[in-house]
């Protein structure tokens, strides 16, 4: 319910959405918001948690941000944009 509320303020586009996110809190992300795994094994989210599968095509620049910030947190990338989310969710 949260996602479709803040897809509604941009055209109910996931891909701007996600391009959004990454803009707003980019400072945010440079600065150790996320916080970094502490293992070199990728981190998910927990089991059991009823997420829903959407499939989007982003755009090419930020898939390549989201790759990079994989690697850098070892978190998923699912994982960070739900991060992302939640701070957008806090204004």
């Amino acid at each position: 319910e949260l996602l479709r509320n803040r897809l509604k303020k941009h055209d109910n586009s996931l891909s701007n959405y996600l391009s959004y996110l990454l803009n707003r809190y980019r400072f945010l992300i440079k600065n150790g918001l996320i916080p970094k795994h502490e293992y070199l094994k990728t981190s998910y989210q927990e089991k059991d948690l009823n997420l829903k599968k959407i499939d989007f095509i982003p755009k090419a620049e930020d898939w390549a941000e989201m790759k990079c910030l994989r690697s850098f947190f070892n978190r998923s990338m699912t994982s960070i944009f739900v991060f992302l989310l939640l701070l957008d969710a806090l204004d």
